[in-house]
């Protein structure tokens, strides 16, 4: 009667030749203590093995190997043959050529960690779950805690970080509610950092938006912080003849964050980008009365106009157009004329670049 995990053979009272039976039982024990193999994947027998040497047998083993398939082989340099070991679950043994460590389980060998390119098994790990090919990484808790190092040490800092492949896809935080979607803050569709909200897990409201280039936030669709502006004034003395509608020509610029004029625009302001902006138009011409009008127009990258004119009737002193928010896409324009019908020419006033013209997103 063997042993039954080493398949040991005891000796029995009056044995002859009691150092064969102890030998072979110290080779069995020398190949499977401290069990660490070459290679998983031969199927067929070195051609000079060293004494010492172990694999852990594929299926399809082929020459003095075939028949021990799942086996481990170790070649005994004294009796110049190879051992061979049947592996029990739980047993555990190190993979050098992967450097990988694996134990038998009732589905086969699976990797445990320690690996240097697939650290576990079939690169999933399951805690107290199964992990699957989309959740390779599955834990199931109520509580988690990452900490810094401070048993090599470290630096002291601890960061987690999320990569993605390309802009268009995600990378996020997402909170759910029976594994339906109800908040995400993260990389969504592009590079903004964005906070958004669901209902259902299908249809998504952002709450806040942080433009990755300036920083500027927008607040339930209300920018907050410093907004995309820009501000235009005229000291010319801008003529305004009678009867005639005349672009007013805002040629100095006081600020622009993000390019809504340029010289070549005709004294228009062109939205950068899709969303919500507010106007302001300040003018004051010489001798204004009733008759006199100043317009603001809209007008989408093609030249259509698509809404204004925007219309205030010019008096004595100051005289001001504020539209509410308009909606535009980019490449929209908007730009100011003065159309006045008292008989005679008109000037702008033009003292501490008081006829100005103004656009600030909102949105």
């Amino acid at each position: 009667m063997k042993t039954p995990n080493l398949d040991l053979e005891p000796l029995v009272s009056a044995q002859a030749q009691k150092h064969v039976t102890v030998n072979e039982a110290l080779a069995r024990i020398d190949a499977a203590t401290q069990l660490a193999v070459l290679d998983r994947d031969l199927t067929a027998p070195p051609t000079a093995p060293e004494d010492g040497d172990r694999y852990l047998l594929p299926t399809g083993t082929t020459g003095l190997w075939s028949g021990h398939d799942g086996e481990v082989a170790a070649w005994d340099g004294a009796a110049q043959g190879w051992l061979f070991l049947a592996p029990r679950p739980g047993w555990r043994l190190w993979i050098i050529d992967e450097a990988t460590l694996v134990v038998l389980t009732a589905s086969g060998w699976q990797e445990t960690g320690g690996g240097s390119s697939n650290p576990v098994a079939g690169g999933l790990l399951g805690i107290n779950t199964t992990a699957d090919p989309t959740n390779r990484l599955a834990v199931k808790t109520e509580a988690a805690l990452l900490s810094h190092d401070d048993v090599t040490p470290g630096s002291g800092d601890m960061r987690l970080t999320l990569n993605k492949q390309a802009t268009a896809n995600d990378t996020s935080l997402t909170l759910q509610t029976g594994y339906s979607t109800r908040a995400q803050m993260g990389l969504t569709g592009d590079d903004d950092f964005r906070i958004k909200v669901s209902p259902d897990g299908a249809t998504y409201h952002d709450s806040l938006v942080i433009d990755r280039n300036s920083g500027r936030a927008r607040f339930d669709a209300v920018m907050i912080g410093n907004p995309d502006r820009a501000n235009l004034y005229s000291m010319t003395g801008q003529t305004i003849p009678s009867a005639t509608v005349t672009r007013i020509d805002y040629p100095s610029v006081t600020y622009d964050t993000n390019g809504f004029h340029t010289s070549a625009q005709d004294s228009r302001l062109t939205t950068p980008e899709a969303g919500g902006y507010k106007l302001q138009s300040f003018v004051q011409i010489n001798g204004a009365n009733d008759t006199s009008y100043i317009l603001l127009y809209h007008k989408d990258a093609s030249g259509t106009e698509i809404s204004g004119p925007y219309a205030a009737n010019m008096v004595t002193g100051y005289n001001t157009i504020v539209t509410p928010i308009i909606s535009a896409g980019a490449g929209d324009y908007f730009y100011v004329e003065c159309f006045q019908n008292t008989g005679a020419d008109r000037v702008l006033l033009n003292v501490d670049k008081r006829n100005y013209f103004s656009i600030e997103r909102v949105f």
